[in-house]
């Protein structure tokens, strides 16, 4: 019983020495991420997880302290999911998602931990395996992260995004991201 103790009484020290953040209105930043996806694929009986891998880029410009306007491009390569024979065959399966995509997203700035919520509108670009031709679709996204400011101009963190396909949500439900990011910012 003397570990919430200790911790109640420290607390307020790290809190009082503790470095702030401090975004500023106009910063800028430029990020890249990476990491696992997951593709849902429904069919009339039955559905997938396709696994795969992305890999994107964000630009984001700070309104003010709060609230940043962003625009990232990414793409995902995917594996094909596998279906069980007896059942209804799956819609297509696409081996490339590329997307792009513009929206905001509000800052909490906690000492060296910032983190944030936001959603984006784009569209998805579904290309490869059984798409003979790409094919694009809108798409929304909604996603919460948390970023360590190394210094002024250094921060990772990580991220985790769901985007949903507005016109093919049947077939397509939804798309899961975990990214980890390495973001550059300047403009203090």
């Amino acid at each position: 019983m003397r570990t919430p103790r200790l911790f109640f009484a420290v607390l307020p020290a790290i809190v009082a020495f503790a470095s702030p953040a401090q975004a500023f209105e106009k910063q800028q930043h430029i990020a890249v991420q990476t990491g696992p996806s997951l593709l849902v694929v429904s069919g009339a009986e039955q559905s997938t997880t396709n696994l795969g891998a992305t890999l994107g880029a964000t630009y984001t410009y700070g309104l003010s302290d709060m609230f940043n306007l962003h625009a990232s491009v990414n793409g995902s390569l995917f594996t094909r999911g596998t279906s069980v024979a007896d059942k209804q065959p799956l819609p297509r399966q696409p081996l490339l998602l590329a997307g792009a995509h513009v929206g905001g997203s509000y800052l909490i700035d906690v000492l060296r931990w910032v983190p944030y919520v936001g959603a984006d509108l784009g569209a998805t670009a579904f290309a490869g395996h059984d798409f003979t031709a790409a094919r694009f679709f809108p798409s929304a996204r909604a996603f919460a992260g948390l970023d360590y400011q190394i210094d002024r101009h250094l921060a990772v963190g990580g991220l985790a995004r769901q985007e949903f396909f507005v016109t093919k949500m049947s077939n397509y439900p939804s798309r899961t991201e975990i990214l980890f990011k390495l973001e550059y910012a300047w403009g203090y």
